[in-house]
């Protein structure tokens, strides 16, 4: 198997698991949900299907064993439980571990059968459990066609199999002393589009002596004949062992009924009874020969063989009669004999082997005998295999179908590596786009060739608008919602509140808010520790909360947003918020700070110490529960992103996570301004408008100048004054002014002149130009100066 193939596996299997375990967290609170479970049976049934191509056993057995128990809740023979649900997960998790091995290391770990086997031991028993409960209250097995039998019951189904073959079992059983099994195999109405293939597994059935298919429903007409719906209904009988059967059939045990019937459950009286006296007149003749300490088998015969050939061959007692003969032609006349010649006396009572009660008939009806399915070498298959199915049958194969899913598109996978190259390619591209403007001018200007420079400014902004366009679907493909790093954060605020013994929620809002997929890997850890924290540490035990007049269950809510070029999250509780005596004693005792420092420290800057490396305000329990916020912290800004942090005691605490959208130089557009004859550049959606306000436009209240915009008031902020370029000039005339969005208000930024937009890389400032104020990073015009790139959030 290639190292490509194995690399692809590993990819779907993760959404695999993903899907499954998304299913699964929903259905911890609505169990019942049919479309959820079968989106986790498919997606696991999925995931062991492709697992079998590598030698990866053990991954293989515990996704199996999974399927099963899912399998088993989607025939609502299993209620999925939360220690249920819980153990499922726990294996997908198990799962997910091992995928990550098969990509760093090409094979699963030395002890990886070791660590599946108490898993496989656990599904396997909530299944046996879940099978012998549904044996126990069934009593025929066979009223419900999912339904699992164990050996030696006995299947209302069996009414239907002709009383030939059943015969012809029965006499099997008696010359080989070992039992046929009799298998009710309903597929799934989509089990081709799932890749199952029903006629081809039930061809692999060895040993068969019987295989019928009936169908599941009214067959349409043949206009509304849908060929890629499995409308049929498998019957068969082999000779094959129990632990062979239910093997072959494990993958859909949900749809199978496997029994090993007992010799005495072959026979199945039917009809009316056509002489009560006659009856009873046989069985008082016959009794003292079977009582006697040799029976004379031949007087038996003979006499059954008289009764049977005066009786009609439609009477309930000529099917007795019947099985009886082919009892008492065994080389081993069987103990029940002596119950059978009761039971015909006494009437030849329907339930004369064992109490049952009937079921209603196939909606099928009269069933078609199958002889197209493949046998093995070594099958032993009698006349009654007959080839008369339908020709609709044979069309349902899903053999060899090039249309199963053929409608569907599939996701195409792209190494992120070839994602990265495309997007400096098309950044490479904008940047020498923008020479395009100087090149026109130039054109004019010095060559005199006016035509030639206006079509090079209509061409440049073609090209402007393709290259932007690209930027956007290229930086879309690497774009991911904020849900995916959020999906362990329930299960594991439910894990860690129920060992507290606290109740906590989550409440998640913005989870569709989109950041690059590398900014949201530098999120997961922090979140998770954060959400620890405000389990252990901010949420309190019930009785506190309702002593305090708080409602029972905790909240931590989660919410993510986009703020211009930078993703926000936002995680609060409704806690005991931060004991800020505590943190000044712990910061004291760490040796951060002296006790005259602490007194000083404000309530905001107090709690802000919670970040500071060595700050622990917990008990060792909780502490090992929780985690240290500094490494959250440095995380965060590590990744180019702040933390902040507010808090009220018995109120709660508000963490706020800000970081760029993405960690790659990108192409943004801005506009350009001048300014003490330096170029400088504004992100052009913070930009609302650009407008020269007239002198005697502005106003002095408290100092500062303000403007009438748009029916508001707008202060005015002078770029000269905040950059601390120069004294500013008097104005004369009017005032070139933009107004720009700084997060929820306007303000109005001042500047020398407009030069208008442009596109740009803009390059992070770093070395002795890192503490710039009011600013992100530089770049690099068309005519080759450089902008700084203003942060206009610091002017507000």
């Amino acid at each position: 198997m290639t190292h490509a193939l194995l690399e692809q596996f590993v990819t779907e299997a993760r959404d695999l698991v993903t899907q499954s375990c998304d299913a699964l967290g929903v259905l911890e609170s609505t169990p019942d949900d049919a479309e959820l479970v079968h989106a986790a049976v498919s997606a696991v049934r999925t995931l062991k299907g492709a697992s079998k191509l590598f030698e990866i056993a053990p991954l293989t057995r515990l996704v199996h064993e999974s399927e099963d128990l899912l399998a088993m809740a989607h025939a609502a023979r299993l209620e999925l439980t939360p220690d249920i649900v819980n153990l499922l997960r726990a294996s997908l998790d198990q799962v997910a571990s091992w995928l990550r091995d098969l990509e760093i290391e090409g094979a699963l770990p030395e002890d990886a059968s070791e660590k599946a086997a108490p898993q496989i031991a656990a599904l396997a028993a909530f299944a046996a459990g879940a099978q012998a409960a549904a044996g126990d209250g069934s009593g025929d097995g066979g009223g419900d066609p999912g339904a699992l039998s164990g050996p030696g019951s006995a299947p209302a189904w069996l009414d239907h199999i002709p009383e030939a073959d059943r015969l012809a079992a029965l006499a099997t059983c008696l010359d080989t002393g070992a039992p046929v099994h009799a298998i009710r195999y309903a597929p799934d109405a989509q089990a081709f589009a799932d890749g199952e293939d029903p006629l081809h597994r039930v061809g692999k059935v060895p040993h068969r002596l019987l295989t019928r298919a009936t169908a599941a429903a009214p067959w349409p007409t043949a206009a509304e004949l849908d060929p890629f719906v499995c409308n049929l209904i498998f019957e068969i009988l082999t000779t094959a062992d129990h632990e062979t059967l239910t093997t072959q059939f494990r993958d859909v045990a949900h749809q199978t009924d496997i029994v090993a019937v007992a010799e005495e459950d072959w026979i199945r009286p039917a009809g009316d009874l056509a002489d009560a006296a006659a009856c009873a007149t046989f069985a008082a003749d016959v009794a003292p020969l079977l009582a006697k300490a040799a029976p004379d088998w031949d007087d038996v015969r003979e006499a059954t063989d008289a009764f049977l050939a005066r009786t009609p061959d439609a009477a309930r007692e000529a099917t007795l009669l019947r099985g009886l003969r082919v009892a008492l032609s065994a080389d081993t006349v069987p103990h029940w004999v002596g119950a059978l010649v009761t039971a015909i006396g006494e009437g030849c009572p329907l339930n004369w082997a064992a109490p049952r009660p009937t079921s209603e008939a196939s909606a099928a009806g009269p069933g078609d005998l199958l002889g197209a399915a493949p046998a093995d070498d070594g099958d032993t298959a009698s006349a009654s295999d007959r080839g008369d199915a339908s020709p609709h049958d044979a069309q349902r194969s899903p053999a060899g179908n090039p249309h199963t899913g053929a409608e569907q598109d599939a996701p195409l996978r792209i190494d992120e590596a070839h994602i990265d190259r495309m997007t400096a390619l098309i950044d490479e591209l904008a940047a020498a786009k923008n020479a395009l403007p100087a090149l026109a001018r130039r054109a004019g200007k010095v060559h005199g060739w006016s035509d030639m420079s206006h079509a090079l400014k209509e061409h440049h902004g073609v090209v402007d608008r393709i290259v932007r366009e690209l930027q956007e679907a290229v930086t879309a493909v690497r774009m991911r919602p904020v849900g995916d790093i959020l999906r362990p954060v329930p299960r594991m605020v439910r894990d860690l509140s129920a060992t507290l013994g606290k109740e906590v929620e989550v409440v998640v809002s913005g989870e569709e808010t989109l950041a690059d997929r590398t900014v949201l890997e530098s999120l997961a850890d922090p979140i998770l520790h954060i959400f620890r924290n405000a389990v252990v540490h901010g949420i309190e035990p019930v009785d506190v909360r309702v002593a305090a007049g708080k409602p029972d269950v905790g909240t931590i809510h989660i919410a993510a947003v986009q703020d211009g070029d930078r993703i926000v999250i936002e995680i609060g509780d409704d806690g005991a918020g931060i004991d800020t005596d505590r943190v000044r004693t712990c910061a004291v005792e760490s040796g951060l700070i002296d006790g005259a420092g602490a007194a000083d420290l404000t309530e905001k800057d107090a709690a802000a110490l919670v970040f500071a490396a060595g700050v622990a305000t917990a008990d060792r329990a909780a502490e090992r529960a929780g985690s240290d916020l500094a490494a959250v912290r440095r995380e965060i800004v590590e990744a180019g992103g702040t933390v902040s942090l507010s808090s009220e005691r018995g109120k709660g605490t508000r963490i706020r996570l800000s970081l760029p959208m993405t960690r790659r130089p990108a192409t943004t557009r801005v506009m350009t301004v001048e300014c003490a004859g330096n170029l400088y550049g504004v992100p052009m959606d913070l930009v609302h408008e650009t407008l020269r306000i007239p002198t005697n436009g502005l106003h002095k209240v408290a100092n500062r100048d303000i403007a009438l915009w748009r029916d508001a008031v707008v202060p005015i902020v002078r770029l000269s004054d905040r950059m601390a370029l120069r004294p500013p000039l008097p104005a004369e005339g009017d005032e070139p002014v933009m107004m720009v969005a700084v997060g929820t208000e306007r303000i109005g930024l001042a500047v020398d002149a407009f030069h208008g937009p442009a596109n740009v890389v803009i390059t992070p400032l770093d070395g002795v130009l890192a503490d710039v104020p009011g600013s992100i990073g530089t770049a690099l015009t068309d005519e080759g100066r450089v902008c700084i790139v203003l942060d206009v959030k610091e002017f507000a």
